[in-house]
């Protein structure tokens, strides 16, 4: 199925903010940042003063950021509020739990599979999928003290493994793995790609509509004077601006 979003037929896109037990679909700013290079994923809501002085948010309050159209709405964020400013509150996702993990274990006979799903059930992570080919056995892999994501650089380290790649999908862990993708993009110049930049050398930045089922390392094809071809998406940025208007910037590499 090929979904080329157009402004003209995806118009009254939708928002909707939980965070805590509070809902919000206007009054707010969003910037929602997603990498593939990063170990977190962020995302910066700020609110207007009216909305500010009638709710109360702490550390670690749940947050749920949904986008979509004609009530139909995906998330594209779920973490925890990690800073409370003035009129502005920053969340992560959940590699906050790999972080506050404490890995103390020795295995013996073990596998590179084996040791992952002990540190991710440690940090109390059971959403996950894990690709790997490997399937040495090691008589003894030791972590002495480490959070969870050091703990996983240090396994890798022990098991030779290089160029992984790990991230969340929301509440999903994916460990050199990838949802299925469901739909093809096309981006065409003169329909619903906004802005084209180039940030460095063979790095791209494409701006364009709210598309809230676009994932990390899906396949876009572009279409524009500038650049042409199918690309992975390595960068995702979610923006709701001042004036309301949702837009998607995707970042991908030649």
């Amino acid at each position: 199925m090929i979904t080329i979003y157009r402004e003209s037929e995806y118009f009254s896109p939708e928002v909707l903010v939980n965070i805590g037990d509070y809902s919000f679909s206007k009054y707010i700013t969003l910037n929602v940042k997603l990498d593939i290079e990063k170990n977190f994923d962020f995302a910066i809501i700020k609110f207007s003063e009216k909305i500010l002085d009638e709710i109360i948010v702490n550390k670690d309050d749940k947050v749920i950021i949904q986008l979509g159209y004609n009530n139909e709405l995906e998330k594209v964020f779920t973490g925890y509020v990690t800073d409370v400013k003035d009129f502005e509150i920053v969340a992560k996702n959940k590699f906050l739990n790999l972080i506050n993990a404490n890995i103390n274990k020795s295995f013996t006979n073990t596998t590179f599979d084996e040791v992952l799903r002990f540190i991710l059930n440690q940090a109390s992570i059971q959403n996950m999928s894990i690709k790997n080919e490997d399937t040495i056995i090691k008589n003894l892999i030791s972590i002495k003290n480490k959070n969870g994501l050091d703990a996983i650089k240090y396994l890798e380290q022990k098991f030779n493994i290089k160029d992984s790649l790990y991230f969340f999908k929301n509440d999903k862990f994916f460990y050199n793995d990838k949802e299925i993708q469901q739909e093809n993009y096309e981006l065409i110049y003169g329909s619903n790609i906004l802005n084209l930049q180039n940030l460095c050398p063979k790095v791209w930045e494409v701006e364009t509509i709210s598309m809230p089922k676009i994932n990390l390392l899906d396949d876009i094809y572009i279409e524009h004077y500038k650049l042409t071809g199918t690309f992975k998406v390595e960068k995702i940025n979610f923006i709701v601006n001042d004036y309301g208007f949702i837009r998607t910037k995707i970042t991908i590499k030649e």
